[in-house]
């Protein structure tokens, strides 16, 4: 049996945090979950995920913070990050892009099979 591809959900909303990791755990991944940037980050140079779901606004190290030193470290800068954020905010979204996250969504508008479909559209679950 194939490994399950890795996905780190990163985000302070508990409740959607243990939504999303149980609807994409029954879909074939294996998650990790942290509730702050600073845990994210650190979960991410450990594990090396194939893809990272990352809130935006979080207390402590943001997601913009939090992506900017992923892109920084080694072996880390090519992994797949969604950015998850509820801001409208054109400036975090162009700058989150410009640190080369693979899509975004925004949360309010998103359900969590639309989350669970957009990361198996960049990484597939084992068969």
């Amino acid at each position: 049996m194939a490994e399950k591809p890795k996905i780190l959900v990163i985000d302070d909303d508990g409740l959607l945090l243990k939504s999303l990791s149980d609807m994409l755990d029954k879909k074939g991944y294996h998650v990790d979950t942290a509730g702050d940037g600073e845990t994210g980050l650190k979960l991410a140079l450990d594990k090396k995920p194939a893809l990272i779901i990352l809130d935006y606004q979080m207390p402590g190290m943001d997601g913009l913070t939090m992506l900017q030193q992923l892109r920084q470290s080694d072996g880390t800068q090519s992994i797949e990050v969604i950015f998850a954020t509820n801001t409208y905010d054109t400036s975090v979204i162009n700058t989150a892009l410009s640190l080369g996250v693979h899509d975004y969504i925004l949360k309010s508008d998103s359900s969590l099979e639309q989350i669970a479909e957009l990361v198996n559209q960049y990484v597939p679950p084992s068969p």
